[in-house]
């Protein structure tokens, strides 16, 4: 595992957007061992938990690291969800559902509307 990890580009305009929105923002990218890069309090209460992909890049620079897919399995119920784009996190914080359902193959799908949450 390695030590603290670098930020995608566009991280910055993902948390000065859901401030905007309302949404309390704690920046964790910094911590790195496959952490989430923010932990999100929403307007409607809930926490939820974002990893940013920086969605210009090619697919091949967008794909987690061991240490996020390790952690996101660890966190599998947890909400948590990939993110490129401010649509993306947009979408993500008034995203209602709670429960979450994991496949063998570490798929997360939302268990209300099946949408897949996590690559």
């Amino acid at each position: 595992m390695r030590g603290a990890a670098r930020v995608d580009d566009n991280q910055a305009e993902i948390v000065d957007a859901l401030r905007r929105c309302g949404c309390l923002v704690e920046v964790l990218s910094r911590v790195g061992r496959g952490v989430p890069d923010l932990l999100v309090g929403t307007p409607r209460g809930r926490l939820i938990m974002l990893e940013v992909k920086d969605g210009s890049k090619p697919p091949s620079k967008r794909r987690l690291t061991e240490d996020e897919r390790e952690w996101h399995q660890r966190w599998r119920r947890c909400p948590l969800f990939i993110v490129e784009s401010i649509l993306d996190a947009q979408i993500a914080i008034d995203h209602e559902c709670t429960v979450f359902d994991v496949d063998r193959a570490g798929r997360k799908t939302c268990h209300g509307c099946k949408r897949e949450l996590c690559a």
